[in-house]
């Protein structure tokens, strides 16, 4: 939660000050109106990705299916994610998945098929939502003259689709290993299944 605290603080900061030294002087308006221009501009991008989080948590299942294509990953892609280190911060970013019910923040129970199965799921749905988060987060440079978009609004939405990426990168570097996983606990209560019925 640091990391993604601190990566808001900074950015909000920097975009802060260019609009005060820059803008302010340009558009003949108080800096102070930029400075809060840009603080609710944040908390836009933060309700509209809470928005997209409630709407997917709703999906069916059959709409985050773990055998959907989407939401496969290539092993181009997993080694995309390995250069990039997401291993590394992956577990000290932003998790708020058990604000609505799920933590995906460690494995509780990696021997359940369907723990790990409803783990997959509720990573799916959080792809979406961080999706939708950056798509629609740039909807915020609408909430103000457009004139003030290049300054204000822009470079909000474009740290909230950061972001936003950086959990889409975690979600997909996991998924390769959840399925792994989930094959091999499934082959695991089969069998063990299977061994309670040879011993009745």
């Amino acid at each position: 939660m640091i990391l993604a605290l601190s990566i808001v603080a900074i950015a909000v900061i920097i975009v802060c000050s260019l609009d005060m030294i820059f803008a302010a002087p340009v558009f003949e308006i108080s800096p102070w109106f930029f400075v809060a221009a840009v603080l609710l501009s944040v908390v836009y991008v933060v309700a509209v990705d809470g928005l997209f989080a409630f709407i997917t948590k709703m999906f069916p299942e059959k709409w985050v299916s773990i055998d959907k294509k989407f939401f496969d990953v290539s092993k181009g892609e997993q080694r995309f994610y390995e250069k990039l280190g997401v291993k590394k911060w992956k577990d000290k970013y932003l998790e708020l998945g058990g604000i609505g019910g799920f933590s995906k923040k460690k494995l509780v129970d990696p021997e359940n098929p369907e723990y790990v199965k409803l783990f997959l799921i509720e990573s799916n749905k959080g792809l979406l939502d961080h999706l939708c988060g950056i798509i629609f987060g740039f909807s915020v440079v609408l909430i103000f003259p457009i004139k003030y978009a290049l300054v204000v609004g822009l470079p909000v939405a474009i740290v909230n689709a950061f972001m936003n990426y950086m959990s889409v990168m975690i979600l997909r570097y996991n998924t390769p290993k959840l399925k792994v996983l989930y094959k091999r606990a499934l082959r695991n209560a089969e069998r063990k299944q299977q061994e309670e019925i040879e011993k009745q």
